[in-house]
């Protein structure tokens, strides 16, 4: 469990009590995630919790605000599992208008996250729950800030024990750490009591991340080169060139990472990013599923990566993108997005690795990874959502792994994912059913913020 948002949760509604009148939503038809079946019901919410799920005839407590959701549908708030949040006056907004009330960044600055969360906590700012690793723990000499190098077993081993101390949830591992630093990290993780999540060394397959105690992967890339004969001996000359380079500082010659990135390539655009032969990726995809699932690690496969021309853009996406400063509006672009054009061989693959993960009940977590191709902060999740039901999960399957799923995945099922008494009250009121269409997700017409509406 993560004990610092477990407490975190417990401790805000003392704070809400303070700031708000009962709340009651009425007229709403209510999907709870705990089946896909809406019910139309009253919710009572108080102190920024549930108080009852009533029916629709129940009467109103005195001294009661009222939103009348008019027969719309009312779902969980939703999380995006792989968030880089670097600005909290510009994508707080962004992401709570999108019905997103939380967060696990993948790797931004610790510091600010902290104060943040705190402001939070208070009531001071609207913004979301958030899990934070702080910073991203990588092999190779860091190229910005968000990244830390860690070279050999102690470095990983002192790293892991100070980021604990400062206060990160998880640690996020990257995929330039070398064999002995990843798994100095995952040995003192355990021993710390702190997850694992984020990429695997090339050297290290999926099955073997998975046995280590590895929390989540990161990505599909990684999968496909363990499932390929052909990927694991890409994967072994990709190690080796990462050690030879080990040593270099980047900070001291502009030139090094593009140098760096070119003798990677093999391995990185044949195997990590696909594709490499589809038949031998799926011979071997069925046993990797099986490792990842009786190792209970979780898959977050941010298909908006590379799936996301597979849907056509909308006015929203470039109204969002025109907030960006420009270099991240620049990440965001995809070449003519088009829906109508037929999946390329690496979209097919990563098609069918959906499928098979599915068959396997290997879990999942929705995030976007914006700002990236196809994703924008905010938005972007809903295009994530959207490719999810194309690759063959339900919308209501989708949406339970935006919500339930996450809050599990978290350790705070008890507090949030779900639409019952005592959880906390972060709701999205939608103006249609998104179990018809998951694209329903997007029209949204109030956020419920901790029992605040904080989008009329």
């Amino acid at each position: 469990m993560l004990i610092r948002l477990a407490a975190a949760l417990f401790l805000w509604a003392p704070t809400l009590a303070a700031q708000t009148k009962p709340l009651a939503i009425i007229n709403g038809q209510v999907i709870d995630m705990r089946g896909d079946r809406p019910q139309r019901a009253t919710l009572i919410i108080r102190s920024g919790r549930i108080e009852r799920v009533a029916s629709p005839s129940a009467a109103l407590p005195g001294d009661v605000d009222t939103l009348d959701a008019g027969g719309a549908w009312i779902i969980p708030g939703l999380w995006d599992m792989h968030a880089h949040i670097w600005s909290r006056t510009l994508l707080f907004p962004m992401y709570v208008a999108h019905g997103i009330t939380g967060v696990r960044d993948m790797g931004s600055s610790l510091p600010l996250w902290l104060a943040w969360r705190d402001s939070v906590s208070r009531g001071l700012v609207d913004g979301p729950h958030a899990i934070v690793s702080g910073v991203i723990v990588d092999g190779l000499s860091p190229f910005n800030n968000m990244h830390v190098q860690v070279k050999g077993v102690d470095e990983g081993r002192a790293l892991v024990r100070d980021l604990k101390a400062r206060g990160a949830d998880f640690i996020k591992v990257y995929d330039r750490l070398s064999v002995d630093a990843y798994n100095g990290i995952i040995a003192a993780a355990k021993e710390a009591h702190i997850p694992v999540a984020g990429h695997i060394p090339p050297a290290v397959s999926a099955m073997e991340a998975s046995r280590a105690g590895q929390r989540s992967i990161e990505h599909l890339t990684s999968l496909a080169a363990s499932c390929s004969v052909a990927g694991t001996a890409l994967a072994r000359a990709a190690s080796a060139k990462l050690d030879s380079v080990r040593d270099l500082d980047f900070s001291k010659d502009s030139t090094l990472r593009a140098r760096v990135g070119a003798a990677l390539g093999p391995y990185y655009e044949k195997a990590r990013a696909l594709p490499l032969d589809m038949c031998d990726v799926l011979r071997g995809m069925p046993a990797v599923a099986r490792a990842l699932r009786a190792g209970n690690t979780w898959i977050t496969p941010t298909l908006v990566l590379g799936l996301s021309d597979l849907l056509d853009e909308t006015r929203a996406e470039d109204s969002l993108r025109a907030r960006l400063p420009s270099w991240a509006a620049a990440m965001t672009r995809v070449d003519r997005p088009n829906a109508a054009s037929p999946p390329t061989r690496r979209q097919e693959q990563m098609l069918a690795m959906m499928r098979e993960l599915r068959r396997a009940g290997v879990r999942m977590l929705i995030g976007s990874d914006a700002p990236n191709p196809g994703s924008v902060p905010g938005i972007g999740l809903h295009r994530e959502l959207e490719l999810f039901v194309k690759a063959g999960y339900t919308p209501y399957e989708a949406l339970r792994i935006a919500t339930r799923d996450a809050a599990e995945f978290a350790g705070v099922l008890d507090s949030i994912g779900t639409i019952q008494p005592g959880r906390l009250a972060d709701l999205v009121v939608l103006d249609a059913n998104p179990l018809v269409d998951i694209r329903n997700a997007r029209r949204i017409r109030a956020v419920v913020l901790q029992g605040r509406v904080v989008k009329p």
